[in-house]
Formats: structure tokens, sequence, C-alpha cells
């Protein structure tokens, strides 16, 4: 007999196994082939280098009709419009005049920059840009370029120049004066326009040869009368994001060649652990249980009973382990059986409950709301009373604070007398100081003796009696 006429046989899990080993290899091959993919593939990196926009704000820049700060502003302002809410690069604010001062530190809120370039001509009257004791002009155009790199600490940095170059005392760069990356010459290099508000007139004009002494290459661009135009900034590209796709394929690569590798039986029961890992922790589950009250008290009262057990569960289950029974926690349990005690139909035992769990809670939070559980405890049982039409005492389970409730402290359980002596030292309205009372359905006629009989005995309760008036000594003082 050969062994080609002998029957196949299939062991058990067998199909499985060599399906785990299938996707093993798919996946190794797929994270393989990305992380090749990746390592040939030329990005361009993300940069975070910031980019400071430094605005001439001197006195001659309000030359000229529109003004040399208007064409400025306005052509940063198209600029930023250009590039929506976000800028792609960190951009700040520096504005100078004799001395140079930080407006916005590199931020992408488009917005944010485009409200200071709009007020300008407020920030140019700033305190710390006038010219000081020994300054030889009101122009430094070294100023704001230092004060960018300062505020760089020495990385690298993008600035964009906006002046229009009028320094009577022509302070060229210096070697160790950092250069601007690009600048705009703002204003005409021909004619000579009249600073406002100058007695006697002074004419500015445009001084090209200034300001490029200040650019790297002279790199200036002659915007003249009319708004800059500034380049759009590029948006960066990169590949980061899928980077870890190749790791995780490979894990699962190794996960499945690991369910292939082990017992049959020993599968199920390493895929519960793994489940189990990812089990919701007690504040998450806390979290339910407060999220199922708050859409409980959304409901009709006659709806709301099914939620609001829900969610007690879910209270209970989160102080299941030792150390979890939080004031918050408790104080939710307490509210969600007060929920459940003004619920249709109300529920007695939920209120009792409550009243027990509140002797837990900090003196500013349990006695409110036990009180608040002891009378909708009450009011439940004068209503299940008068469904039932009973006329004598009720029988249901009593809390101590119900009329005609006789109780054996004796007989009270040690939570419940804990709560009766927590009543007594908190010294709540009422409690052990009340008369018996029969609670009855049906109103007892009185006759008019006896009514006249009750309100003048309460009244002689409520009303202190007087005391003879003294008369009072003459003060001497006139009348006046």
């Amino acid at each position: 007999m050969h062994s080609a006429d002998l029957p196949r046989v299939t062991l058990p899990g067998a199909r499985l196994r060599q399906t785990l080993d299938v996707v093993a290899i798919a996946l190794l091959v797929a994270s393989s082939g990305l992380a090749w993919m990746q390592s040939s593939l030329t990005a361009t990196p993300a940069t975070n280098q910031p980019l400071w926009l430094i605005v001439d704000v001197s006195r001659s820049m309000l030359a000229g009709t529109p003004s040399r700060m208007d064409l400025a502003r306005t052509g940063i302002s198209i600029w930023l419009g250009k590039h929506g809410n976000r800028l792609p690069r960190p951009t700040g604010l520096i504005v100078f005049a004799a001395h140079a001062h930080v407006v916005l530190s590199p931020t992408t809120n488009s917005r944010l920059i485009g409200s200071q370039i709009a007020r300008l001509n407020l920030l140019a009257e700033l305190p710390e840009l006038a010219p000081r004791q020994g300054d030889r002009s009101g122009t430094n155009l070294a100023a704001g370029l230092m004060l960018a790199q300062e505020w760089s600490q020495g990385a690298t940095t993008t600035t964009w120049l906006f002046s229009d170059g009028d320094d009577p005392a022509f302070q060229s760069a210096s070697a160790t004066t950092p250069l601007a990356s690009r600048a705009w010459l703002v204003g005409s290099t021909e004619d000579s326009h009249v600073i406002p508000n100058t007695d006697p007139p002074i004419k500015s004009k445009s001084m090209p040869e200034l300001v490029n002494s200040y650019t790297v290459m002279a790199n200036t661009t002659l915007a003249g009368e009319r708004p800059p135009q500034l380049p759009m900034l590029d948006a960066p590209v990169t590949v980061a994001a899928h980077q870890a796709l190749p790791s995780w394929l490979a894990l699962l690569a190794v996960f499945s060649l690991l369910l292939a590798a082990i017992p049959r039986r020993l599968a199920p029961v390493l895929l519960l652990g793994i489940a189990g890992c990812g089990g919701k922790t007690d504040a998450e589950t806390a979290r339910e249980g407060q999220l199922m009250i708050s859409q409980a008290r959304q409901l009709p009262a006659s709806e709301r009973g099914a939620l609001l057990r829900a969610a007690e569960e879910k209270l209970r289950a989160s102080m299941r382990a030792p150390g979890t029974a939080t004031t918050d926690r408790l104080r939710d349990l307490v509210i969600c059986l007060l929920e459940q005690a003004q619920s249709e139909p109300p529920d007695l035992k939920a209120a009792s409950l409550a009243a027990e769990i509140a002797i837990r809670l900090p003196p500013e939070l349990g006695p409110p709301l036990r009180a608040r559980a002891r009378w909708l405890a009450s009011q439940s049982s004068h209503r299940q009373n008068q469904e039932q039409g009973s006329d004598g005492p009720s029988t249901s389970e009593g809390n101590g604070d119900q009329p005609g409730d006789a109780i054996d402290p004796s007989s009270l359980s040690p939570s419940r007398q804990a709560a009766s002596a927590a009543d007594a030292t908190n010294e709540l309205p009422g409690a052990g100081r009340l008369p018996v009372v029969a609670d009855s359905a049906i109103p007892q006629n009185l006759t008019p003796d006896e009514a006249m009989r009750l309100l003048a005995a309460a009244s002689r309760r409520l009303t202190p009696p007087s005391l003879p008036k003294r008369p009072k000594p003459p003060t001497g003082v006139p009348d006046w």
C-alpha cells in the first residue's frame, strides 16, 4: 500500500495556523516595501525657523499720500489674507524708530498679526521707540535687526525689513550688525514729500543705498508708491506621519506568528487577556454614570427609572476597589438615588438608601442631601398610603422621620443608628423633637370650641407674654 493511497488527515487548527502564517508573511513583505519606499523618497523637511517682519514706524514714514506707513500696512495685510487664518511658519512683528520693540513673538495666527499691523500708527507713539539722549537720529535700522537676533537667541531666522531708508545721520551697517534676508523700500526715490506736523516743513525722500547696506547681497525691492508685494510662504512637505506604518505592520506580523505558534487551547486565553488589558478604568466608569444621570434628567419622570438604575450600577462598579469610594463618587451615587426617588413611580427604598449613604459625606454636603432624602421618603410613603387607602399609621419601612412611625432604637441597623446619632449631632430641623402625630388620610372635623381652644394654645406658644410698660424718665431736653 502506497502512501499516496492513505487518506489525508487534517489536524485540528492546522488551517487556521496556515492562514496566520500567510498573513504574517504578507505583512512582513508590505512593511519591508513601505520602509524601502520611504527611505528613497526625498521630502522637504518641516521648518520651525521664525520669520520676523521688521517695520519702520519713524516720523518719515508718515510722508506721502497715501503715507509710506499705509503702503507697508496694505502690503502686509494682503500677504496675510492670502495665507488664511494660519501661517505655514511662525511669524513675529518688530517695529522700530530710534529704538526697536517686539510687538508679537513668532506665531502662526495670521489674524493676530493682522490686528497689530492695522494699528501701526498707534504703535509709532510708543515711548520705547522715541529718541533718547545721545541718539543721532530718529531712524535706526540696526535696532530692529539686532532685536530679532537677540530674541531668537542665536537660532537661524529670516528677517524681512520694510523702511523708507530716510536717515539724516546715514548710519550704515557695521561689521557686527545682522543683515536682513529681504527688504522692501517704501516710497519714491525721486520726489520728496513733506513730513506732516513739522515746523518748519521737513521734506523726506527714500534712500535705497542705506537699506541695501542692511540687506544680504543688497536684496532690496523698490516698492515705490505702491504696496509692497511679498512672496508666499511654502507649506512644508513631510512624510513623518507615515513613517510609523511599517513598524505597525511588522508588529502585526510578529503577533500573527505568535498566534500560530501557541497551542490551540491557549489562544482564547491569550485573546481574552489582551482584551482585558483595554478595560475601562474606575474613573471612566464613574464618568459614564454621571453622563447617564444627566441624560435621565432630560427624560420624562416616567421614563427615567431604567437609565437611573443603570447609572447606579456604573457608580457602584467604580467603587468596588478599595479606596475608590471618594467624596465625589459618593455624592454622585446619592444624587442618582434621589433622582430615582423623584421618578415615576417613586422609589421609597432609593430615598432611604440615599439618606444612609449621605452619612459618609462631609458636613458641608451630607446634611442637605440627607434632609432631602428623608423628605422624599416621607412624601413617597404618604403617597403610597393614599393609594392603598390606609387610615392608620404607615406600616412601610420607616426611617424615624415619617409621621406616625414608632421606632425602637434597638431594632435599627447599625447604619440607621449612626444616621439617627448624626441627625441629633447636626441638629437638623425637627430631628427627635417633634411629637408623634398619627397620619390619617381622612380629615377630622373639629367643633368651634375645639378650634378656638387650639388656636388660643398656639397663640400662647408663639407670642411671648408682654411685660408691663414702664414710664420713661424725663430727659430734661426740650422737644425741638
